[in-house]
């Protein structure tokens, strides 16, 4: 299954076999009759296709009555053609396409894209040319650990515990477990094939000694059926890296230190903090006679920094020793102990220290950004003894954060990060100094909305009713309000708006040309429009064509509606359309 190869090596992955399958089928079709696996046998409703999720289905569609037929498979049953999430072919008489089926278990509908919608473009049940689709569940999992916060010490026993999920009941299901890093090219087994268990299931793993922020368990099942599912993991840490001090205020062998200094250690990772902040792994010692310092500890936010403060001054210029013993520990579970004990000593003044940092600078860069990009605080800090700490707290639209600023080298500090509401944010710089003395300085920036992006998945429909139906995929972002559709004679445009307003984006997304003439090619482009009427580009044109032959005078366009009693007036509830020819002028 796995190897590992020379320590930390390449690991070789072998997933299952077999699972997902490469399926096909015929579909023979005639407007009057309906679809059949089999030539000369079509009945309305057609024969139930069923496929697993995940299945590659290549569909071979037949016309036996010389009309051009597509199918449509409506996946999220509203009636309409969603390139987003349904499957629609291309149209024809002998018509070949494939598509893998998508996670929507149960039982959907089939149509043919040109002959079963109503007047209205609605398709339904009971339509000409309809049939079932079912889609198999296959098996998932839920992971109680490892969740998103687990950190695991390399080297180390520990319970991979997840519930599965399936028609079937989990002890009949069989079990594959696999673990990935590094992007993903790392790979290895943790156990199977295995029989699944009563939930939870439970399965011994000891990670081996590697270190990575991004490890991702896969649990992967398949049931009596056939039907496959892989469920990954939230990525997690697996930490095999002893903690190292990466600082220490008062430096080492310092003189005239302050008699209100604070001890402070900063490690390369977030600490175990009742640990490696205990009386027995952290002590401040008076050189002289031995005597033990009393004080208290605390942490930084993200456990990396620890600061002890003594309970009263220091005595005057008298040396003391700072003590870290090997039973400090990172934060990881159970965590990688410090490689071994540390001390330095410094010797203290006569006076104690009151003046505060000086915060020569603030910026930030640049003062306007675009949501989802980097905004770059910096700070330029001095200080008459030593900076401790800066940090800078920013608040904004929903945003209210503490960011720990990071030395640039000399007296620069910076904290980089992205915010994703627009908006106006203030800004507030504090510096500390290894007595506590705390100085800040204000600064500000905004975020502007990121660009519309275009709508993509742009497919028009040529139906039988002499209408052509435009779709296309939604664009993702909450502040979408819809959709306008433009129409053109060349793929380059120009192109008329032809939506008086636009399609709203909680509804499907399609539009009905019922304005185009026969023989004419038209080419359709769409754009987004946000909550404030801001629009993206235009999408990719997509074309059509109304069979016949171009009209050889202007025509002009009627949409009467007729609305009768308990007929409602909707964007596409169109009671009839009258097509009315004028003569030109004379």
């Amino acid at each position: 299954m796995a190897n590992l190869l020379a320590g930390f090596g390449l690991l070789t992955h072998l997933a299952p076999s077999v699972g997902a399958a490469a399926r096909s089928l015929s579909l023979y079709g005639t407007a009057a009759g309906g679809w059949s696996f089999t030539a000369g046998t079509e009945t309305n409703p057609g024969p139930t296709i069923t496929a697993n999720v995940g299945d590659n289905l290549t569909v071979h569609m037949i016309s036996e009555d010389g009309a051009d037929h597509g199918v449509f498979i409506d996946l999220n049953d509203d009636g309409h053609i969603e390139p987003a999430s349904d499957v629609s072919s291309p149209t024809g008489t002998d018509v070949t396409f494939s598509f893998i089926v998508p996670a929507s278990p149960g039982s959907h509908y089939y149509y043919c894209s040109i002959h079963s919608p109503s007047a209205q473009g609605h398709y339904a049940p009971g339509a000409p040319m309809y049939g079932v689709f079912r889609v198999n569940a296959n098996p998932s999992a839920a992971f109680v650990a490892p969740v998103l916060t687990t950190s695991w010490t390399g080297g180390t026993a520990h319970n991979v515990t997840f519930t599965l999920s399936d028609e079937d009941p989990p002890t009949s299901l069989t079990v594959w477990l696999n673990y990935s890093y590094a992007a993903g090219t790392q790979r290895g087994t943790i156990a199977g094939p295995i029989a699944g268990t009563a939930n939870p299931n439970t399965v011994p793993w000891t990670p081996p000694s590697f270190s990575a922020t991004d490890v991702r368990i896969a649990v992967t099942a398949r049931d009596t059926q056939g039907g496959e599912g892989t469920t990954l993991s939230d990525a997690f840490e697996v930490d095999s890296t002893p903690p190292l001090i990466q600082g220490r205020l008062p430096a080492p062998n310092a003189v005239n230190v302050p008699r209100n200094a604070r001890v402070q250690v900063t490690w390369s990772e977030g600490m175990a903090e009742s640990a490696s902040g205990a009386a027995n792994t952290f002590a401040l010692q008076r050189v002289s006679d031995g005597a033990w310092t009393a004080g208290t500890v605390t942490w930084s936010a993200d456990a990396t920094q620890m600061t002890f403060a003594a309970g009263v001054l220091l005595d005057p210029t008298t040396a003391y020793r700072v003590l870290v013993n090997a039973t400090a520990r990172d934060g990881s579970d159970p965590g990688n102990p410090f490689a071994t004990t540390d001390s330095w000593q410094f010797t203290t003044g006569s006076i104690a220290d009151t003046t505060p940092p000086t915060i020569q600078t603030v910026a930030a860069s640049p003062t306007t950004q675009v949501a989802g990009a980097d905004v770059s605080i910096r700070a330029d800090v001095t200080d008459d003894i030593g900076v401790a700490s800066v940090s800078a707290r920013v608040v904004g639209p929903s945003f209210d954060a503490n960011l720990t600023m990071v030395s640039d080298g000399g007296v620069a500090w910076y904290a980089n990060r992205s915010y994703a509401t627009p908006g106006s944010y203030s800004v507030v710089v504090w510096a500390i100094d290894g007595t506590g003395n705390a100085a800040s300085r204000s600064a500000a920036f905004s975020i502007s909305p990121p660009p519309i992006p275009a709508p993509t998945g742009v497919v028009v429909h040529v139906l039988g009713d002499g209408t052509i139906h435009v779709i296309w995929s939604p664009v993702a972002g909450g502040t979408i309000a819809g959709y306008n559709v433009y129409r053109g004679l060349s793929e380059n445009g120009p192109f008329t708006k032809l939506t008086a307003t636009p399609v709203s984006s909680s509804g499907p997304l399609f539009y009905v040309d019922r304005e185009a003439q026969p023989g004419v090619t038209y080419y359709y482009v769409v754009t987004a429009v946000d909550v404030g009427g801001n629009e993206s580009p235009q999408s990719a044109a997509a074309s059509a064509r109304l069979p016949g032959g171009a009209p050889s005078q202007p025509v002009d366009y009627t949409l009467p509606i007729l609305a009768a009693a308990g007929l409602g007036v909707a964007a596409v509830a169109v009671a009839a359309v009258v097509w009315r020819r004028k003569k030109k002028s004379a």
